[in-house]
Formats: structure tokens, sequence, C-alpha cells
């Protein structure tokens, strides 16, 4: 019966400096994410944010699963905020963030607590054709050595709404009561900010106050196509599937020592 919304910012196969930043980022925004989605705004029982990492390519990924709100309005919401964190980067102190930092690199030398977790560690850097088994020490290694401003660099190429090597992948699942729920009219409530400076859909009034899926909220309008590929709405994933390939090339993937995201 719920709806979900998966959104990933997919910088893709990066070098080792990109990839750390990638995982510090998702560690930085992790609790302001859920803060903000979750705990003030209500939007989804569910709110979840992370670096993901496979064979090779390295990204961002924000889930959120709720019974009261569209995958639009999750996805629109998810964007607002990461605009309304934008500004705050910068303003980052020394102090916290050389605390997030040792942080991940705890997170990242944590040795495994049973077998399980070693055996899942090693087997996927089998069958992802990696081969490195000490991948975590190597991308503690290069979190160690990353500077504030490599984030800020980060963000502003791969990750911000007019980025300009941005790659996003949005997955969109509908409950079965999505036509009851859903159905809203052609008045929809127009956004507003709220105190902490982030657009903020209002509320439906009357007999919509027991709909929780609102107006989105104010975003830029769509910008011309970055990098000459326009966004695509994929209604067959087996399909596009097919067309990836499994693998990162073999030039990259043959590189000794490379340190990659393990999740």
């Amino acid at each position: 019966y719920d709806n979900g919304g998966d959104v990933s910012l997919v910088p893709g196969a990066l070098s080792d400096s990109t990839i750390a930043a990638t995982r510090l980022f998702a560690h930085l925004v992790r609790e302001p994410l859920y803060d903000m989605l979750r705990t003030k705004e209500t939007l989804g029982y569910i709110v979840h944010g992370g670096s993901r990492g496979s064979v090779g390519t390295v990204g961002l990924q924000f889930i959120v699963q709720a019974d009261k709100a569209s995958p639009k309005y999750m996805d629109a919401r998810i964007e607002a905020f990461l605009e309304h964190y934008r500004g705050q980067i910068a303003s980052l102190s020394d102090e916290e963030f050389a605390a997030n930092k040792t942080a991940l690199i705890t997170n990242l030398l944590e040795k495994p607590k049973n077998l399980l977790q070693s055996y899942s560690k090693f087997w996927q850097a089998i069958t992802s054709r990696e081969f490195v088994f000490n991948s975590r020490h190597l991308a503690a290694k290069s979190v160690r050595a990353l500077k504030k401003q490599d984030i800020v660099d980060l963000f502003e190429t791969y990750l911000a709404y007019d980025a300009p090597q941005r790659r996003k992948f949005s997955l969109h699942c509908y409950g079965n009561r999505v036509q009851e729920i859903f159905a809203l009219p052609d008045d929809e409530p127009r956004a507003s900010a709220d105190s902490d400076g982030l657009a903020q859909a209002a509320e439906p009034a009357g007999d919509d106050a027991q709909r929780a899926v609102v107006a989105a909220p104010a975003m830029p309008d769509p910008q011309p196509p970055v990098g000459g590929v326009d966004p695509r709405k994929v209604t067959n994933l087996r399909r596009l599937v097919r067309t990836l390939a499994a693998f990162p090339s073999p030039a990259y993937s043959a590189k000794p020592g490379k340190a990659f995201v393990l999740p």
C-alpha cells in the first residue's frame, strides 16, 4: 500500500578522492536529511540517505517510503533539501569537518563483527571483479586527505541541481491505493517558505486536509539538458539494463590498488 521514492545521484567511475568525498558528503547529510524530512516534515516513516558503490561506480542514494505522499512529491522534497544544504556546506567549521572525517574513518576501519560480514566483504570484491580486498583501508586513507573544498567541488560539479556533470536516476514506486489517495484537484495549494528557509508546500484545506499529498515545493524551472543529454523516462527497466555494461571498462578495472566504495 505504501509509496516509495529512490533518488540516486551517480557521478560514475571516479578518482579515489572523489569517491571518498562522496562518502563523506553522504555522512554529512545523513542526519540533517532525516531531521528535515522525517522529524520536521514527517514526510515518511522511512527516510534514508547514504552512499552506494558497485563495480567501480559510486553515488548518493536517498530513499523515502510513506503512505501519504506521492513519489513525485518525495523527489521534489529531496531536491529542495539538497538546495537548502548547499548553503550550509561552506559554513561548516573546521572542527565539525574534522569530527565527521574522523567518524567516517572509524566506521571504515571497523573490523567485521562476525563471519558473515567478513565473507560478504571478500565475496563482493570477487563478484564485482575488483579484487581489492583492502578497499576500506584505502578509502580511509583517501578520506583522511580530504579538504572542505573537496566537498564543495563535489557538490557543485556532480550533485547540485544545475551541476554541469549531474546524473540522476529517480525510481518512483506507487502503492495499491494510489488512485484513491493521490487524486488532487486542479487548484493545488501553493508552496511557501518555512522557518528553516527550505521551500515547504502548504497543507490542503477542508476535505483535502485528510490527504497528505500537497503541491510540490518551489523549485527552479528545468534547465536545458546538461552535457547534451536529455533526461528520459524509463518505462522498461529490463530493456535499460540490457543496454548498460555490467562491469567497468577493462582499462579502469585493470588498474591495481584502486579504492572502491563498498557498502
